[in-house]
């Protein structure tokens, strides 16, 4: 069916030229030689079915690993079947006892997700109906389960929603991580991939209203109205299709020479299996490890997977992550209340939660909004809770900030007509009453809390005029203020780790000049600044929003550049010694127009999220990151 689909979506741009890449992203992979490589049908049943099965799996999964080949699989949660016998089969991992098999499979798949593996949920049965049917669809991996003909029940919006809720839930239980949805063959309505889109960002399918799907991912920034509201999607196809045996092999790696789509294909990994053979101890008897049996690849002639990594490599196609591909996820949606502007909005650590807190001003209340950023993304977020209700002057600035070393960001307020500060202490629940912790001169506009020399307490950045300067925060007492550097006059700065010495450096960006400078505290003394990195970005604008943050879970501090009026979003990924590369992949168009751009660790994956405020709607959008670690050799 997959390629009955293609071969329509095929006919109707096969003279259809690849238009060159703009800053619409219309053609994200366009010759960046990027290759997916996605496991299909993978379920608790079938062709991995008993642990001997299960053992020829890990081994496949074994070899991606140790040729730096990021994978996905798509899981099918719960699999039933007739059996040859005419027995009825049905297992899942959601099962209330799982057997002993069905726990190694789980084992199997979350021991690959912890290497790297992205798992994705493949519907939930990928088949209809509790009998033997004439159609056949009875049977997990071969069998239809959305828009199954005669089936009506099976084209609602509803049932697609009840089928994508047993698959998250199935996923939570045994701690898998969903990084994507793919409907079974490709096969479903319209009305259905609005709901999935609703639960999850990412569709691992083609985009069947779209002729780019014949050759790279679509990407939509519309609003999802499935549940509570959220904006955006992605679709990503698998252009190279279905590598079915060694001629499909060959077939597909002669056409990468001229090639310049995004080299996604799909394969069974049960086609492996011929190629793999039982390990035996000495005494001649299979070895087991770890409950498994153990199998290593037949020398000889390669396998279909074997001659797929290194011809692709040969051609100079490098593997990905989807979520590399795709650096961000288009993910949950925060309301908050009417009235809240851009100033009003701080992100930070306040409750304990794993979460980020959103924090909103609310003239003389300050209002804390504790979400749950794990998938569905249309779940319902908590309301805004007040955390303190007091008088602020109208001179008054704010940011957060762990000022005692806690672990929980306090609220530091900042008086420019007089130079008081205020500190009202987190205690995880409230904002307590405020105490004076210095007096600094008036006449500054506040830039950020960061931890400058390492001690964990965040001490305080400050500007006036075209000057940046530095305040020490000394047991909770800020003095100390000293000038860091001379900035351009239209000089955005932002903070953060930039070259690993767990301490925050300063970075200096300005569109007039296109550049980015970097400053690092050279001694504890809040004495001596040097300037550390420099960037040029040619291709900046002055309405160019600039994050930071660490992006990839390095431990580097990274940059974000966003473009509002074309929604674009370029990520600088930092290589060590705070050089900053732009990734190969631009992200959007998403939240385009009149947004102000955040950056912070949403669902406490240790990656930096990035979220777009719309000041007419009160809402902040979230798009989630899960990069990889490191880059693919």
């Amino acid at each position: 069916m997959k390629k009955i689909l293609l071969g329509v979506l095929l006919a109707a741009v096969v003279f259809a030229p690849l238009h060159l890449p703009t800053q619409t992203n219309a053609f994200p992979n366009q010759d960046k030689h990027h290759a997916m490589l996605r496991l299909e049908d993978v379920g608790p049943g079938g062709s991995y079915e008993t642990l001997d099965d299960l053992g020829k799996l890990r081994a496949i999964f074994e070899y991606l690993e140790s040729q730096h080949v990021p994978f996905h699989v798509a899981t099918i949660p719960r699999s039933k079947h007739i059996q040859p016998d005419g027995t009825w089969y049905e297992k899942g991992i959601d099962d209330p006892n799982p057997d002993d098999t069905v726990k190694a499979f789980i084992n199997l798949l979350r021991d690959a997700q912890d290497h790297g593996a992205v798992l994705g949920m493949h519907g939930y049965t990928h088949q209809y109906g509790d009998a033997k049917r004439s159609d056949h669809n009875q049977d997990s991996g071969t069998g239809f389960e959305f828009n199954v003909k005669g089936a009506d029940e099976t084209l609602t919006p509803e049932y697609a929603s009840d089928k994508i809720q047993k698959s998250l839930a199935a996923f939570y239980k045994v701690g898998f991580v969903p990084g994507f949805w793919e409907s079974p063959h490709y096969n479903d309505t319209r009305e259905q991939e609005e709901v999935f889109r609703s639960y999850m960002g990412v569709l691992y399918q083609p985009d069947f209203r779209s002729l780019r799907s014949f050759k790279d991912m679509t990407m939509y920034e519309t609003e999802n109205t499935f549940g509570s509201p959220t904006l955006g999607s992605a679709y990503i196809p698998a252009p190279l299709k279905y590598i079915t045996d060694a001629a499909s092999v060959t077939n597909v790696l002669n056409r990468l020479d001229t090639y310049r789509g995004l080299g996604a294909m799909y394969y069974h990994p049960f086609l492996e299996f011929p190629f793999l053979e039982p390990v035996l101890g000495k005494d001649g008897k299979p070895v087991v490890r770890d409950g498994l049996p153990e199998y290593r690849y037949k020398s000889g002639a390669p396998s279909n997977l074997h001659r797929l990594v290194d011809g692709f490599r040969e051609r100079g196609f490098q593997w990905e992550s989807i979520y590399d591909v795709l650096p961000y996820t288009p993910a949950h949606r925060v309301e908050l209340p009417l009235g809240t502007e851009a100033h009003d909005l701080l992100l930070g650590h306040v409750s304990g939660s794993r979460s980020t807190d959103v924090v909103v001003r609310d003239q003389n209340r300050i209002q804390v909004f504790t979400g749950n950023y794990e998938w569905p993304r249309n779940r319902t977020q908590p309301a805004g809770r007040e955390w303190l209700k007091t008088t602020f002057a109208p001179s008054e600035q704010f940011l957060l900030g762990d000022a005692d070393s806690d672990g929980l960001d306090d609220l530091l307020a900042y008086d420019k007509a007089n130079g008081t500060l205020r500190l009202f202490r987190s205690n995880g629940s409230k904002f307590e009453d405020a105490r004076a912790i210095g007096t600094l001169p008036g006449g500054f506009d506040l830039v950020a809390m960061a931890d400058l020399n390492a001690d964990r307490h965040a001490d305080l950045l400050m500007r006036r005029g075209d000057e940046l300067w530095s305040v020490w925060n000394s047991n909770g007492r800020f003095a100390d203020a000293r000038k860091v550097t001379s900035l351009p006059h239209d000089a955005i700065v932002r903070c953060g780790d930039f070259n690993g010495d767990k301490r925050d450096d300063v970075l200096v960006y300005s569109p007039e000049l296109r550049e980015i400078r970097i400053y690092s505290l050279t001694s504890n003394n809040n004495a001596s600044w040097d300037e550390i990195g420099h960037t040029a970005v040619p291709h900046s604008e002055k309405t160019t929003q600039l994050l930071t943050g660490d992006v990839n879970g390095d431990g580097l501090t990274d940059v974000t550049m966003y473009d509002p009026e074309s929604g674009i979003w370029q990520e600088l990924d930092n290589t060590g010694s705070a050089n900053l590369k732009p990734h190969d992949n631009l992200y959007g168009p998403w939240a385009s127009g009149e947004h102000t751009a955040f950056a912070a660790d949403f669902d406490g994956n240790g990656r930096s999220d990035i979220a777009a405020f719309d000041p007419v709607h009160h809402t902040l959008d979230l798009s989630l990151s899960f990069r990889s670690k490191t880059p693919q050799p």
